[in-house]
């Protein structure tokens, strides 16, 4: 299991993507693929038609109850404001 690689830290580099924000009802889902190479690429795909100037958004866990992620709620406040809010942003202290 990757320690630091999976962690993606906006704060040093990234693209358009680290702009995308959190939600528990996401319009974006992740989807891994493979072009030319043996080691997948995170991709972001629609989940369904967005409207445009919608804000972008995916789901930083994997949609489980608890937080996602593998590893329960993270102690951190989700604040999307979504009808299906879980509560807790995911985490996993693995990472």
């Amino acid at each position: 299991m990757c320690r630091q690689t999976c962690a993606v830290d906006n704060a040093k580099i990234g693209n358009v993507a680290r702009f995308i924000n959190h939600s528990c009802s996401a319009n974006l889902e992740i989807r891994l693929v493979r072009v030319a190479s043996v080691v997948p690429t995170a991709a972001l795909y629609a989940a369904a038609h967005i409207p445009a100037r919608s804000e972008l958004t995916f789901d930083y866990g994997n949609g489980s109850t608890g937080g996602g992620g593998g590893g329960g709620g993270g102690g951190r406040v989700c604040r999307c404001g979504t009808a299906a809010c879980r509560g807790t942003l995911p985490f996993n202290a693995d990472l």
